[in-house]
């Protein structure tokens, strides 16, 4: 469930243009995935 999560995450960011950008949009998919999980 988590890494099907994970995985739209990855899809559904645009290609980053810095390795900070790419930080950034993994911290927040994480940090959405988390809060999915907790809210189930």
């Amino acid at each position: 469930m988590v890494k099907v999560a994970m995985a739209e995450a990855v899809q559904a960011a645009p290609a980053p243009s810095s390795p900070e950008v790419a930080e950034q949009i993994a911290i927040r998919a994480s940090f959405r995935v988390a809060m999915e999980a907790l809210r189930v």
